[in-house]
């Protein structure tokens, strides 16, 4: 058993480190750890690959200042800089941490949790050993909710029903992708492509169980001095992407690469480096459906399965846009512009170590947050922000 500790933090994503970082500034006599399963900290924000991507919806403040601030140090002292390379974001999170005096304990996967009546008393992790930790509070901070789901308590994920708390955009919406021409989704056996869903669109205002579709956020460039060729993923076929051949064939104009996917400039970071992500602009984005099904309530072995196919899904699509025949030339061409930032995730092919965990599960406590909640709310009850 890890004893001394008053505060575990499960989850070294920014909203685990900043909660981390203020419970010890509120109470300096306070051990705080911070207890992460991945290797990396910073979630989304450096190890993802995304950064402080929408931070220009609301008004920065409090932790996020000083680790904007921390990026500035690095540069040698320019002014703040909110989306920086990803290994300088994830090294301001550690002085952030180190400063506040917060331990860090990477790469413990969570393998139990105990639960006496309505508290948490414990959670078990694993990394070589075993470890208990067993203080007097946690914070469940990851993107997944594990502490939530195997602590039996109450949640739920996926849409709830519009009529569950009175909410207009609740349970299913009328939307369509934006096709602009009509291709099959099938073989000539019947069987539908790859990467074509088999779901039944969800009635109007009905719950499901689904989520958005998860993926890797890539750090791009068309720098040519800092730029490493998509490279060809293990389990990838040309005939996992006939659907987008289909399309592509049948439209009046090849798109270009900028009108498949977003490709975002780093904000305030001059070097050419860019956020790649879906885009509204394409229907068949970097967002495959369906891929994400069962991650949520998945054990480990399951998640790795399905972080394994999205990568090859994303990468794959990359590859087949570069270099198959079949692409048009404007599409590979202006594919064929654009890299993996060479000098990031360096350990890793120049893939993010964070898979983009749109969403997880959600507490069901005896007040859930809803719409009512956010028209009658009042700025200064606010405890957090977003965007």
């Amino acid at each position: 058993t890890v004893s001394g500790y008053d505060l575990v933090v499960f989850g070294a994503t920014p909203a685990g480190i900043a909660a981390a970082v203020s419970a010890k500034r509120t109470n300096t006599t306070m051990r705080v750890a911070l207890v992460a399963p991945e290797e990396h900290i910073g979630g989304m924000a450096s190890p993802g690959g995304i950064g402080f991507r929408d931070f220009a919806a609301v008004p920065p403040c409090c932790t996020i200042n000083e680790w904007a601030a921390y990026h500035a140090d690095a540069y040698g002292g320019r002014e703040d800089v909110w989306q920086p390379d990803n290994y300088i974001g994830e090294q301001s999170f550690y002085k952030l941490l180190k400063n506040a005096s917060v331990e860090v304990f990477t790469g413990e996967e969570l393998v139990g949790v105990k639960r006496d009546g309505l508290r948490l008393t414990e959670i078990t992790t694993k990394c070589g050993e075993e470890r208990t930790w067993s203080p007097s509070q946690f914070i469940d901070a990851s993107y997944e909710g594990d502490l939530v789901r195997l602590g039996n308590v109450s949640y739920t994920f996926g849409r709830e029903a519009e009529a569950t708390y009175k909410e207009d955009l609740a349970g299913g919406l009328d939307f369509a992708p934006p096709f602009k021409a009509n291709v099959s989704a099938t073989w000539d056996n019947g069987t539908l492509l790859k990467y074509v869903s088999s779901r039944k669109p969800t009635v109007l205002g009905e719950a499901d169980q689904g989520v958005m579709a998860f993926s890797y956020r890539l750090c791009v460039t068309q720098n040519t001095t800092n730029q490493a060729p998509f490279p060809k993923p293990a389990g990838y076929a040309p005939e996992n992407f006939e659907l987008m051949r289909r399309y592509m064939t049948a439209l009046d104009k090849a798109p270009a690469f900028t009108t498949i996917f977003g490709v975002y400039p780093y904000r305030g970071y001059p070097n050419q480096k860019h956020d790649l992500c879906d885009a509204n602009t394409f229907p068949i984005t970097s967002d495959a459906p369906d891929l994400s099904d069962g991650y949520v309530e998945g054990i480990e072995k399951i998640r790795r399965e399905i972080r394994s196919n999205v990568k090859e899904y994303v990468l794959g699509y990359l590859y087949w846009l570069a270099n198959d025949p079949s692409v048009p030339g404007l599409t590979q061409n202006t594919t064929r512009e654009w890299g993996l930032c060479e000098d990031e995730f360096t350990d890793n092919q120049n893939i993010p170590y964070q898979m983009y965990v749109r969403e997880g599960l959600r507490l069901v406590g005896d007040h859930v947050f809803s719409e009512a909640d956010w028209t009658k709310a009042k700025s200064s009850q606010s405890i957090g922000l977003g965007s």
